[in-house]
């Protein structure tokens, strides 16, 4: 009997390479409309907030100075414009801050985005109404012009330390920066600058 040779069989088992899908990062870049909205929502919340404080330091502040004996060393400038005007400004922009950290929140540390917001706001204000003293305002449009360059300049500030996280997370950040000033500056200019200019006019009559 012959014997049979067998040749190996030769399949080739085919290959199915199945591309591993990435998920993309979280991206609010096209999220304008919401943080258009949320700016301007923090805008009018932070200025409440920074108003009634402002109003309650300079009590406190009052009644302590007042109850201070005669012998007692005068209250330092730094310390006064620090209890009046930075902690009001800390606890505002903190507040600010977390609202606006509610639409970008995703990927980015709350506590890092909150404490460099507010820290580095507060310092910017201080600095700036330091640099400023004494404030006079020989006009209403040099009052304009004040305002215009506070809200400016300490938008720019926040907004630069919050796009370093904001980049992390989303493509197009710097769109954060140039939201972020342009709401604060161009609000804040028209509310507080124009819009009390308007009403000290309406009250004297001229």
């Amino acid at each position: 009997m012959s014997e049979e040779t067998q040749s190996p069989l030769n399949q080739t088992t085919p290959t199915y390479h199945v591309p591993s899908v990435q998920l993309a990062a979280q991206d609010d870049s096209n999220n304008v409309d919401g943080w258009i909205a949320i700016h301007c929502f923090a805008f009018g919340l932070s200025c409440l907030i920074f108003a009634i404080l402002v109003v309650g330091c300079i009590f406190i502040f009052g009644a302590f100075d007042s109850s201070a004996s005669p012998t007692q060393a005068p209250i330092s400038e730094g310390f006064s414009l620090i209890f009046v005007v930075g902690v009001p400004a800390f606890v505002s922009i903190y507040a600010a801050s977390l609202l606006q950290w509610s639409v970008v929140g995703d990927g980015i540390n709350r506590s890092t985005w909150l404490t460099n917001s507010a820290t580095v706001g507060t310092v910017g204000v201080l600095a700036w109404i330091y640099y400023k003293l004494p404030i006079t305002f020989p006009s209403l449009g040099d009052y304009t012009f004040f305002v215009f360059q506070s809200f400016a300049l300490i938008s720019s500030i926040i907004s630069w330390v919050q796009w370093l996280e904001l980049r992390k997370t989303t493509n197009r950040a710097w769109l954060w920066i140039l939201i972020s000033i342009g709401i604060w500056t161009g609000i804040g200019t028209l509310v507080l600058g124009g819009g009390i200019i308007y009403a000290l006019k309406a009250i004297s009559g001229k």
